[in-house]
């Protein structure tokens, strides 16, 4: 992910998960999300020794500056594009998207 780049991982609550790019465009957001969506939907989680199955996630993608000039702002459009994707059916939806 991002390997040029800082990443910063962290916990919101529950199983939401927040990961912040430092310097990265929206384009490649988009493209590292696709890519840890692909990675988690091809490793089976195994729940027992004769028992696995697989998880699916959704990310909501919002940027700096664009989508909001504080930490707040932009965790709020983060939580409208994460509801936005799970809504469409999706399984990332970007704020820019609702403009």
């Amino acid at each position: 992910m991002c390997e040029k780049n800082e990443a910063y991982v962290g916990r919101i609550g529950g199983e939401e998960f927040l990961i912040v790019l430092k310097d990265v465009p929206p384009a490649v957001a988009i493209v590292e999300a696709n890519n840890l969506i692909t990675m988690i939907a091809q490793q089976p989680f195994e729940v027992s020794a004769d028992l696995s199955i697989h998880i699916s996630v959704t990310v909501g993608i919002s940027s700096y500056p664009h989508n909001g000039q504080t930490s707040s702002e932009l965790l709020e459009n983060l939580v409208i594009a994460k509801q936005q994707a799970k809504t469409k059916l999706s399984s990332y939806f970007h704020i820019n998207n609702l403009k």
